[in-house]
């Protein structure tokens, strides 16, 4: 069993928005639309939007994220990062965006990407068993995955605010694969060299084992931070004044 630590993030939030005038508008279920939109507001990782309330997030800074994993199977981890900047996002390319429609009370959206580099960066402290060998450590990490396709599930809800209609997140799921893995811990086993040394090369040598058995919680805290992010976009302007007839 696997429990997720809280996840603070800091995002920017705008009161009475308007869509942003140089971003086009789209018709309901135009999902071409949605794609190139949606892929013109990646490539601003940099300055991230303002306007729709998205921070910037290349890197995006989050507080705190974690797993907790107990029980008895290959790996036993409390993996807890803070102050971490997320890598890759403005290479993100949406491949599909479907189910976005007029119907915003319990609507089923699709999103499917691929995200060349999906880097963590941050401070850690760890204690645990992975695989064979105990873990104990804290000081700088880095995880990072390398060409992943990414598939999103949304279901939504509509809430009402001044007499208009918001869309908000209520329940998502995120799972991915990716094709390599390279995973730094620094200062393990109270900054014994070599024991970090042969815990790192072991970790990276057999890291789809690894991750195999931490993607499901992996997943849960990725998912955790999009619906902050997707909530904070679509709680800023009315729904209706995102597209056109």
């Amino acid at each position: 069993m696997f429990r997720i630590l809280l996840i603070m993030m800091i995002a920017c939030t705008v009161q009475s928005a308007k869509f942003p005038t140089d971003l086009e508008k789209c018709k309901y279920d135009d999902e071409k639309c949605y794609i190139n939109v949606a892929n013109t507001i990646m490539k601003r990782g940099s300055k991230g939007y303002a306007e729709l309330g998205l921070p910037v997030f290349e890197p995006l800074f989050v507080n705190k994220i974690g797993i907790d994993q107990g029980g008895d199977g290959p790996v036993v981890l409390k993996l807890h990062m803070k102050d971490v900047n997320i890598h890759g996002f403005s290479g993100v390319k949406f491949k599909a965006i479907k189910g976005l429609g007029k119907n915003i009370d319990k609507a089923k959206i699709d999103l499917k990407y691929t995200q060349p580099i999906f880097q963590m960066i941050g401070k850690y402290t760890t204690e645990g068993k992975v695989l064979v060998l105990p873990v104990q450590g804290d000081g700088n990490c880095n995880i990072t995955l390398v060409n992943n396709d990414c598939h999103v599930k949304l279901l939504t809800k509509k809430i009402e605010k001044n007499g208009k209609s918001y869309m908000q997140i209520d329940k998502i799921k995120f799972n991915f694969d990716t094709t390599d893995a390279k995973i730094v811990f620094e200062n393990l086993f109270n900054g014994n060299k070599e024991l970090s040394d042969t815990f790192n090369l072991f970790i990276n040598d057999n890291w789809r084992d690894i991750l195999k058995e931490i993607k499901p919680a992996m997943s849960e805290s990725i998912a955790a931070v999009y619906k902050q992010i997707i909530n904070n976009i679509f709680g800023n302007i009315p729904y209706d004044e995102l597209f056109t007839e």
